[in-house]
């Protein structure tokens, strides 16, 4: 279960985080979302460069084990 901003604030508050250091953790967390979202994305397009076409003789020869 991810919680969502209100809840993150609204616990820190209950535990008697001040305010201005609860914005200064909600903005650590938004910099960690963005930083992971960017690294996801570039995992991503990596995956994607990755394929590449081979030529019919060189399947057939994983195929039969004679490359």
């Amino acid at each position: 279960m991810r919680l969502n901003e209100e809840d993150i604030e609204h616990v820190l508050t209950q535990k008697g985080v001040e305010q201005p250091k609860v914005k200064d953790i909600m903005s650590e967390i938004k910099r960690l979302e963005d930083e992971e979202a960017e690294r996801a994305k570039l995992q991503s397009a990596s995956r994607k460069k990755k394929k590449m076409a081979v030529s019919y003789t060189h399947l057939r020869a994983h195929e039969t084990d004679s490359y």
